[in-house]
């Protein structure tokens, strides 16, 4: 059985979570109320387990051993986030965790998503300012876009929808994307958005970026200045601490961030929920 906190009552979660706060600043923009989602805990007076989530992106923390609480987050993903996914074209969640102890299990917790084991590294930028002469490397027929509202009244570019995309995988909407977030895009001849660099659940003091590159445009070092980009805006407005996760194997993330100044931290394990039927069958070979 689990029991939802009301925003006012997250306070009480906050000593169970200490170990993901550091390195999940979702989590963190959750409990200060600038993100949309939930927490359930297992006792609302003396909890001592916790599930939450804010948009694709869950956690859990405390005593794994909690049956009872472990068969109410089964039974609250299978009837609620589960059908939300599907109704909002969701195709996975991602789930951290807090201790080790949860590993073994949340095959059993997430049992009707096929959930997939992967490890990830963290990464935080580590320098106080960029090398001045970086945007001098942007070549002559591409530019640096903010992304904001007129960006998107360039209905003619390229790959909009997929900024529209990233911005709405961590906020709530559009507006709330443009109020409490930032980014930059790269343009080709007034026709294409080929790279995009975001930030992610600010916070005071601190985000973290999302980056994507179009598929023909990568290896070019695209990845890099739209990075750059970000991590400008960010120290120039009060942004000291800027987190990058990556998956362990994705050499060309981890190349970039170590580019531009970042410093690996952890590695961690995280879960794929995936809740698409699609991808499910696919990933166990059905």
């Amino acid at each position: 059985m689990i029991h939802e906190l009301n925003p006012s009552e997250y306070v009480l979660v906050q000593p169970l979570l200490r170990d993901l706060l550091d390195i999940h600043l979702s989590i963190v923009s959750l409990l200060e109320g600038l993100s949309p989602g939930a927490i359930f805990v297992d006792d609302l007076d003396q909890p001592n387990s916790v599930f939450g989530y804010s948009m694709r992106r869950l956690f859990l923390a405390g005593n794994p051993s909690n049956k009872a609480f472990n068969q109410g987050v089964k039974d609250y993903f299978n009837d609620t986030l589960y059908p939300n996914a599907a109704a909002m074209e969701m195709p996975y969640y991602t789930l951290c965790y807090s201790p080790d102890g949860w590993d073994e299990l949340i095959p059993e917790i997430l049992a009707g998503c096929y959930p997939v084991r992967d490890r990830c590294h963290f990464y935080e930028f580590s320098e106080t300012e960029l090398p001045s002469d970086w945007s001098s490397m942007i070549p002559k027929d591409i530019a640096l876009w903010r992304v904001n509202r007129s960006l998107l009244m360039q209905r003619h570019l390229d790959h909009l929808d997929k900024i529209i995309d990233e911005m709405l995988s961590e906020r709530s909407s559009v507006e709330d994307f443009l109020e409490k977030s930032f980014g930059f895009c790269l343009v080709r001849e007034d026709e294409e958005i080929i790279a995009w660099c975001m930030s992610e659940y600010n916070c005071v003091g601190r985000c973290e970026v999302g980056i994507a590159t179009q598929k023909d445009y990568r290896q070019r070092g695209f990845a890099t200045l739209t990075a750059a980009a970000v991590l400008e805006h960010a120290l120039k407005n009060g942004i000291s601490r800027i987190g990058w996760h990556c998956y362990a194997n994705n050499q060309p993330s981890i190349r970039t961030a170590l580019k531009v100044g970042f410093k690996k931290v952890c590695e961690y394990p995280e879960y794929w929920a995936l809740t698409d039927r699609t991808k499910q069958m696919a990933v166990k070979g059905n």
